[in-house]
């Protein structure tokens, strides 16, 4: 009996023992486990951080965007502005240090226009200088609004 006490004994030992190297593996993986929760936070916590700088970076980008925009607009007036010559500007032709002549687009035209109209055309030497329509022509009225505004004649 003594021989299977001491027996039981020696398995229970061994039991133990396999049971403590098992925690110990436990408790080393339980460690691991922590060391790499740890890792896996601090990755994040970088991640969060590089996606703030990112933003912030892009924030910067569209800012500078703008306002290089702004400044090409700028840049391109104050280009006009120097550009402009006395065509379209409050510079005259006699301060322009390239003087161009400016050519005269306008077509000639034949005759009178109330020709083309079919109103038959009044030179200066068939119009009577005392009759009132042609009193009032330098007036720059229309005949025809003063006579339609000139007073009833008396009979």
């Amino acid at each position: 009996m003594d021989i299977d006490l001491k027996e039981e004994i020696r398995k229970q030992d061994e039991l133990l023992a396999e049971y403590l190297r098992v925690i110990e593996i436990q408790k080393g993986l339980i460690q691991e486990q922590k060391k790499m929760e740890k890792r896996a936070l601090d990755a994040e916590k970088q991640r969060d951080d590089a996606l703030d700088k990112a933003k912030e970076i892009r924030l910067q980008y569209y800012e500078t965007a703008a306002e290089l925009e702004e400044e090409r607009g700028k840049n391109l007036k104050l280009r006009a502005q120097i550009n402009c010559d006395y065509e379209n500007s409050s510079i005259p032709s006699s301060k322009s240090i390239k003087r161009k002549k400016i050519a005269n687009s306008r077509k000639k035209q034949d005759g009178n226009r109330a020709v083309s109209r079919g109103i038959p055309a009044t030179t200066e030497k068939n119009r009577n200088p005392h009759s009132r329509s042609s009193f009032f022509l330098h007036l720059k009225k229309s005949w025809k609004t003063v006579i339609s505004k000139r007073p009833e004649e008396q009979s």
